[in-house]
């Protein structure tokens, strides 16, 4: 588990009840860290490619540029265009993966992002907004309606004994949270 995915719950005694109090408010965008994952790899790619630009090129003296071109004039004309022919077709294919991964990687949803969508869009469907920085136990909270406000907290509670685990959510977990869904949406 890294600290991406460390998350703390505070039971609170109010009212000779426990409380469940979420105090992260934050706590669900890291869905949306682990994607910007993928174009941090590739921008922290090109700033390699930057850094040995800049280091091998930029900053060389003019004795440093000229000894390599010396250099590489010892080697014969064909030499020189047969290895710039495969450097450059090796970098594009090298580059045309890169592109190639992240696509297919910004493209993928996983299915906690998926039923999460489709739980606040059923909310929605109820009059109930969630707000940007509201965490899913904070908008379950503010729901007026208590049967409404129980069907969705037992969703959660499936949710969460995945989420908060680590866990991925399996094909008959995913159709048991789809199930809820439609239990609710058909309570309108």
């Amino acid at each position: 588990m890294t600290q991406n995915n460390a998350h703390v719950w505070v039971e609170a005694y109010i009212n000779k009840n426990w409380v469940r109090i979420d105090p992260v408010n934050f706590a669900f965008n890291i869905s949306k860290q682990k994607n910007k994952k993928s174009s941090i790899n590739f921008k922290l790619l090109i700033d390699l490619i930057n850094y040995y630009w800049i280091t091998m090129f930029i900053n060389y003296d003019f004795n440093k540029q000229f000894t390599i071109l010396k250099n590489l004039k010892n080697f014969t004309q064909f030499k020189i265009k047969n290895f710039l022919k495969i450097v450059g077709i090796s970098g594009i294919f090298f580059l045309l993966i890169l592109v190639i991964i992240n696509i297919f990687k910004f493209k993928k949803k996983d299915k906690e992002k998926i039923i999460v969508e489709k739980f606040v869009k059923t909310m929605k469907k109820f009059g109930y907004l969630r707000k940007r920085n509201e965490t899913l136990t904070e908008f379950v909270n503010s729901i007026e309606d208590n049967v409404l406000r129980k069907k969705a907290d037992d969703f959660l509670k499936i949710f969460y004994e995945y989420y908060y685990k680590d866990k991925k959510l399996h094909k008959k977990t995913y159709k048991k949270l789809l199930a809820i869904l439609t239990a609710i949406e058909k309570s309108k």
